[in-house]
């Protein structure tokens, strides 16, 4: 389910017109300090989503368990002077108002949604920086069942 979650925040980012062009990464089976790397490297902007904390609500309904999750929009500013590039501000600016609100799964009428919390600055000892906003929604854990017969 996290997997799902991170993946609508990164297409609901990535569909943004003044991103076009602009990486918007998530965990997944590749190296992602990698890809932010490159991306830096090419271009000095990234932009990763992924999970960054949960915790259970209360009370629990017996077999499934009620989560509130947080999210990390990390909008990473590399070194290179580009007069033409993109502000984390700006980007900021433009990625709220996509988020705030958003359904979780655009295709369930009763979806949770996603919420903004906060955002903080990050800076690096290397003179970079990046600009973090915090996400927030809630879901449901729901037990898998087997729909074979053992």
């Amino acid at each position: 389910m996290l997997q799902k979650l991170q993946n609508r925040l990164r297409d609901l980012i990535a569909a943004a017109p003044l991103l076009a062009g602009y990486p918007v990464l998530v965990e997944d089976k590749g190296n992602l300090a990698s890809e932010v790397e490159n991306a830096l490297a090419i271009q000095s902007m990234a932009i990763v989503v992924m999970p960054s904390s949960g915790q259970a609500k209360t009370p629990q309904l017996r077999g499934r368990a009620l989560s509130e999750e947080e999210f990390e929009i990390v909008i990473h500013r590399g070194l290179l002077d580009d007069p033409n590039g993109l502000t984390t501000v700006a980007i900021m600016d433009t990625i709220v108002p996509l988020i705030q609100g958003a359904a979780t799964d655009p295709d369930a009428a009763r979806s949770s949604l996603f919420s903004f919390k906060r955002h903080d600055l990050r800076e690096n000892t290397d003179g970079s920086f990046a600009r973090v906003l915090i996400v927030v929604t809630e879901f449901t854990w729901a037990p898998a069942f087997s729909t074979t017969n053992s």
